[in-house]
């Protein structure tokens, strides 16, 4: 069940919901509650009515996933590419969302133009660029501030290797150096 919330002022006559399920719209009720049957994308329409005819519609497009749950917010590419990502989630969680090599090797990240940290938290409508390097490598910090599973998952992952290869690295300058000592 979700929860909306009416944010509208002044001095209305009625509210119109449209849960965009295909779902009767319900009048007259400020803040209601909507269930919705399957996953999805839907948008929400809230037609909020005025005195002498004036109305002024809301918009918002929601994500419903599986266990139906609610995914806000919605970003964007910068191409106006639409991403949604849980409610709560980081810069660096969007770029993880988008493939996990652009993940990993992020460097940086500007939301609606501006350089900001990666664990800056998004909002709805935000346009997010990430910048990536090569040279770049997950740090043990970053799952600090990322909040979805799969971002959480892929820097532990690349960190367990990075680990094993560094761990692989020592083994071998150790053999060569016990070689060249002439120590079995």
């Amino acid at each position: 069940m979700v929860q909306f919330t009416n944010t509208s002022t002044g001095d209305y006559t009625n509210l119109i919901w449209n849960f965009g399920d295909g779902s009767p719209f319900i009048e007259g009720v400020e803040n209601p509650e909507h269930t919705y049957l399957y996953e999805g994308t839907y948008e929400i329409i809230l037609t909020v009515e005025y005195p002498y005819g004036c109305s002024y519609t809301y918009s918002e497009t929601i994500g419903v996933t599986e266990g139906y749950g609610l995914v806000l917010p919605n970003t964007f590419t910068p191409n106006g590419d639409l991403l949604s990502i849980p409610k709560g989630s980081t810069a660096l969680d969007f770029a993880f969302s988008i493939h996990t090599e652009i993940g990993i090797k992020t460097r940086g990240v500007r939301i609606n133009q501006k350089l900001v940290p990666l664990s800056k938290t998004l909002k709805s409508g935000d346009q997010v660029e990430i910048i990536t390097s090569d040279a770049t490598k997950p740090n043990a910090n970053w799952l600090d501030f990322v909040v979805t599973s799969r971002a959480r998952s892929k820097i532990k992952s690349s960190l367990n290797e990075e680990k094993k290869k560094i761990a692989e690295d020592g083994k071998e300058i150790l053999r060569r150096k016990l070689k060249h000592l002439k120590i079995n």
